[in-house]
């Protein structure tokens, strides 16, 4: 019998089965998720190193805050639109699946669930940061930024060749979004600390 059916079988005669906050089934092959939906007070849910496809079967669980996901075989971008009926949901993790190579991963699932904190274990924008009540963030002064290429002539060879349409430019600039919402992750880390 399949662990998640067995497990399904647990949860039916489990007495405190109603009053789980946080579930962790990490690494069990699993490929479908079906039978939690008698956990309505879930919180956190862990499915880390499954064999999972779809997200599906997580509608009932209007209690969760938090759902880990990475390091499955999730390909498709869409599935995260499924988490939109989560309301609560707040951390998200999914990297480590085929879908994050997409190159409009990132900002596709902030606007599929825009009331995400934590995506893959980052803050999603500063404002999101400095929106905590108390945030030290919030009261930092920051100088306005300068061009970084000011006065820089690039010369590639090519008549018309520009900066902002090189592929190459394009991944530094998605790669310093992603460390810089990093590093606001980390400062908000070390303030919780």
């Amino acid at each position: 019998m399949p662990l998640l059916a067995t497990f399904t079988a647990a949860i039916r005669w489990h007495p405190a089965r109603s009053h789980w906050q946080d579930l962790d089934l990490s690494s069990n092959n699993i490929s479908r998720i079906t039978g939690l939906s008698e956990l309505k007070q879930l919180k956190k849910l862990s499915l880390v190193g499954n064999e999972l496809t779809k997200i599906e079967g997580l509608d009932g669980l209007t209690s969760l805050e938090t759902v880990q996901l990475q390091g499955n075989k999730l390909a498709q971008l869409d599935d995260a639109q499924k988490l939109a009926k989560l309301p609560c949901l707040r951390t998200l993790r999914l990297h480590d699946n085929p879908m994050c190579e997409h190159p409009a991963y990132w900002s596709a699932v902030r606007r599929m669930l825009p009331n995400l904190r934590s995506l893959d274990g980052e803050f999603s924008t500063l404002a999101d940061a400095a929106a905590v009540e108390g945030d030290a963030l919030a009261e930092i002064e920051l100088p306005e930024p300068e061009p970084w290429l000011k006065g820089v002539t690039l010369e590639t060879g090519e008549a018309g060749a520009e900066l902002a349409g090189n592929e190459e430019f394009q991944k530094v600039v998605t790669d310093c979004k992603r460390l810089s919402a990093r590093a606001h992750s980390l400062l908000a880390d070390c303030k919780d600390a």
